[in-house]
C-alpha cells in the first residue's frame, strides 16, 4: 500500500499519551504529546482534550500529512483500586466523546494485551515494567528519538498496531521487526 494513512492513538490516564502515526512511502512518522489532567475539574479537562487534539491537527496539517482516518484508545480494565479505574474511564470517555462527536471518526478500543501482542509481549509472561521498556525502546528506535514518557510510547504502540490493521500487519511489522528484535536482544528476551 503506497497510500498515506494517519491514525490517532490515546493512552488515557491522568498523564495521557497522544500520538498521530502516519504511514507514507513505506515508512512511519509520528507526532506526540503528553497531557496532564486535573480530574477534579472536568470542564477544564474536556477543554484540554479538545485543545490538544486541535494543536496536533494543526501541526499535522502544517507538515502536509493526511488527517487521521481512525482513532484507537487503550481500553480500560478493572484495577484493584476502584478509584483509579474510575479516573481512567473518565479520561477515556472524554477522548471518545471528542473523537466521535467533533471529529466524527471511528474509535476502536484496544486492550493492552491486544496491542502488546504485536510486540511479542504477554502480560502473564512479562511484567508491566518490562513490557513498557520493550515498547519504549522499540518506538525510540523506529522513530529515532526519545519520548516524553512511557504514556507517549504506549500511545505510539497503540497507533502502530491500529495502523497495521488498516495498512496490513505484514507491511507494518516489516518496518518494526528489526528494531523490535534488536531491543529484545538487548534485554535478553
Amino acid at each position: 500500500m503506497d497510500k498515506e494513512c494517519t491514525v490517532r492513538a490515546v493512552d488515557p490516564a491522568t498523564t495521557t499519551g497522544l500520538a498521530y502515526v502516519t504511514f507514507h512511502g513505506g515508512a512511519l512518522s509520528c507526532l506526540t504529546r503528553k497531557c496532564k489532567f486535573d480530574l477534579g475539574d472536568r470542564g477544564q479537562s474536556v477543554r484540554l482534550v479538545a485543545q490538544e487534539l486541535s494543536l496536533m491537527d494543526a501541526e499535522l496539517e502544517s507538515l502536509g500529512r493526511p488527517c487521521p482516518v481512525e482513532s484507537a484508545i487503550e481500553d480500560q480494565y478493572s484495577h484493584l483500586n476502584p478509584d483509579t479505574f474510575k479516573k481512567l474511564v473518565r479520561v477515556s470517555s472524554w477522548f471518545e466523546y471528542e473523537l466521535l462527536v467533533r471529529y466524527q471518526t471511528k474509535v476502536t478500543f484496544r486492550t493492552p494485551s491486544n496491542w502488546q501482542k504485536f510486540f511479542g509481549l504477554n502480560s502473564r509472561k512479562h511484567k508491566s515494567a518490562l513490557r513498557k521498556k520493550v515498547v519504549y525502546r522499540t518506538m525510540k528506535r523506529v522513530f529515532g528519538r526519545e519520548f516524553a514518557s512511557n504514556d507517549v510510547s504506549d500511545a505510539l504502540g497503540i497507533g502502530v498496531v491500529h495502523l497495521a490493521h488498516i495498512v496490513g500487519e505484514d507491511i507494518i511489522y516489516a518496518i518494526i521487526r528489526p528494531h523490535l528484535e534488536a531491543v529484545r536482544k538487548e534485554l535478553g528476551l
